[in-house]
């Protein structure tokens, strides 16, 4: 049959253009003491789950530790140095001073930030991808096809869930929340060089009140509603 080259070239057009569009992107920050590798495992499991035909065809993945493990191999630092940098983010001048006691200080800290930011974007572009932490939501908050959740319970729940994996008293893991929490809020702070508060969150679950299996439901709801994901579950062939 003969090609009809104008419908050839008005698809072409269509698909490159489908391809080029950025996302869609699911960010995941979570208070310390909430579950966020239950609920990221179940959500990849019910999307993968509607086979193709949303907004990008690959098969959805998560990412978390990756982002500091290229940015470093691509800086010629460790991923230590990389985390350790961006949570104390000195100044210009610092790095002067202390780039004579140790190599990696004469990567600037612009240079680090810069590459993290940048490897969370292109895998955000590349979408059907869900960034757990990493300040992901703050790099990607006005990306198009954007979807940012906050995972949170009250401290005394998060604590009896820390104290009994990590074998401590409670007092001991209300300790260790206060800590942690503000080591990852100032983290994503010195990211994007800005304060984050509540209300860059698109969506916020209570994992003490709000099921895994419910929280991941309305996550794949939304999605659908945005028709960034197919609005039914593939059959099985």
């Amino acid at each position: 049959m003969k090609i009809n080259l104008k419908t050839y070239l008005d698809e072409r057009e269509r698909v490159l253009a489908h391809q080029s569009v950025a996302g869609p992107v699911i960010t995941i920050s979570r208070n310390y003491g909430c579950d966020e590798e239950a609920v990221v495992k179940l959500l990849i499991q019910k999307l993968n789950n509607l086979g193709s035909g949303g907004l990008k065809s690959h098969p959805w993945k998560y990412i978390d530790k990756e982002i500091l493990d290229e940015s470093a191999a691509e800086l010629g630092i460790s991923a230590t140095d990389v985390d350790h940098r961006i949570q104390l983010h000195h100044s210009d001048i610092v790095n002067d001073l202390l780039s004579g006691f140790n190599h990696h200080y004469r990567i600037r800290d612009k240079t680090i930030l810069d590459k993290v930011k940048d490897i969370i974007c292109t895998y955000a572009k590349k979408g059907n991808v869900v960034i757990i932490g990493r300040g992901g939501v703050g790099v990607t908050k006005n990306l198009p096809n954007s979807l940012h959740i906050k995972l949170t319970a009250p401290v005394q729940f998060r604590a009896e869930v820390i104290a009994k994996v990590k074998g401590v008293s409670i007092s001991e893991a209300e300790e260790a929340i206060k800590r942690v929490d503000t080591d990852r809020k100032a983290w994503a702070e010195h990211l994007v060089d800005r304060k984050l508060n509540e209300s860059i969150y698109d969506v916020t679950y209570n994992m003490e009140t709000t099921s895994i299996d419910e929280i991941t439901d309305m996550i794949v709801n939304i999605l659908q509603k945005r028709a960034l994901v197919p609005a039914e579950m593939a059959l099985a062939h």
